[in-house]
């Protein structure tokens, strides 16, 4: 299963550089929410710092505890923020 996932994200360029996308998403105007995990041991802190710069407007949230699967490990508090962050937008 864990092989047809990859192959599914290689094959759509999910694992490269995402610059052009995070650019597209600040071209649109719109206010985007972004969950991290402190304890993310697959995607560094730089590297979230980096997107959220790219993508401009934005809302974070950082959950200190959570690594990278943090919907299995905080389904909570990203239900809360997701919650929040469609309440407030519509």
């Amino acid at each position: 299963m864990f092989g047809r996932a990859l192959l599914s994200m290689i094959r759509a360029e999910t694992l490269g550089d995402q610059t052009p996308r995070y650019a597209a998403l600040r071209e649109l105007g719109l206010e985007v929410l972004l969950i991290s995990g402190g304890a993310d041991a697959v995607i560094p802190a730089a590297d979230i710092a980096r997107v959220r710069a790219l993508v401009g407007r934005h809302r974070g949230l950082d959950l200190p505890s959570a690594a990278h699967n943090l919907l299995l490990t905080h389904p909570e508090e990203v239900a809360g923020a997701l919650r929040a962050f469609c309440g407030a937008e519509g």
